[in-house]
């Protein structure tokens, strides 16, 4: 009654772990052979299935088919996944998965065995997808791998631009050169204490000016100051509170300058509705 149950889910669960059927009897000590077995429908003695249930973070009951919870759900399959991804690994290997998950997004059938870009210029190296539910956008090179997806909130994508007002002065603030200078520069820093002096010489820019751009860094939740008592007086000291949210921030900028003929992915027409609808 279990046999063909055990068979389809031990072969999805090796499926979508990316194990070949090699690496999986290596797991439990068998032969490539004996795992071909079992995906046919024999099933190994009970001191195996306890091997695999631990590998796959499952209950015996839900290996053989007798636990009404999904043991394939893709959400605890890509947790294990990420979690065995050799040292280092992980984030290359949950990149892969979300590459995995923007195809199936398209719906396009020929491209489920389209693997990463193997580019290293502009063209053919990015990906576009727009539906009515949600997009998304990745950039798939030997150098970088990035994937973001967002799904529509019910009130539409003008919920992400906010203020207009408060943007345009974001962007007018960074668009002085020393500014992003100094921006850069302290997301260079790590959690050790600088001064503007530092930030000066490292930078190029006048101690004055980059004293009054630290000042409104910290202002902006940017930086924090600490007070030092020194030989000579008082000093601020200066600390990077520089987050991962800058980093993309710098890489969709970089994207808004460039402009490829050739897209690797881009699946668009089926999005009805505009990127950002007009405000109420």
């Amino acid at each position: 009654m279990y046999q063909n149950s055990f068979g389809t889910i031990i072969r999805e669960l090796r499926l979508r772990s990316n194990l070949t059927q090699a690496e999986l009897g290596k797991i439990a000590g068998v032969s490539m052979q004996a795992i071909s077995k079992w995906e046919r429908g024999s099933i190994p003695d009970i001191s195996i299935l306890i091997v695999l249930a631990d590998y796959f973070h499952v209950s015996l009951d839900a290996l053989m088919g007798r636990d009404s919870h999904d043991a394939c759900s893709p959400e605890d399959t890509a947790y294990h996944t990420v979690l065995h991804a050799p040292a280092g690994d992980a984030f290359d290997t949950a990149v892969g998965l979300c590459w995995s998950a923007m195809k199936g997004i398209t719906g396009i059938p020929d491209i489920a065995f389209l693997n990463y870009s193997n580019s290293t210029g502009l063209e053919n190296s990015r990906f576009r997808i727009a539906k009515d539910g949600g997009v998304a956008y990745g950039i798939v090179t030997e150098e970088l791998q990035a994937i973001s997806v967002m799904p529509e909130p019910k009130e539409g994508f003008q919920k992400i631009a906010g203020d207009p007002e408060a943007l345009a002065e974001l962007f007018h603030f960074l668009g002085n050169r020393d500014t992003m200078e100094l921006f850069l520069f302290v997301g260079t820093r790590s959690h050790t204490l600088f001064t503007a002096g530092l930030a000066a010489r490292e930078t190029g820019i006048r101690e004055a000016r980059t004293q009054q751009i630290l000042a409104e860094f910290v202002k902006r939740g940017w930086l924090t100051a600490e007070s030092a008592d020194v030989v000579n007086g008082n000093m601020t000291l200066y600390r990077s509170a520089f987050r991962e949210n800058y980093l993309f921030f710098l890489l969709f900028a970089r994207e808004m300058m460039q402009l490829p003929q050739f897209w690797y992915l881009s699946s668009f027409t089926s999005r009805t509705k505009p990127l950002i609808n007009k405000a109420p």
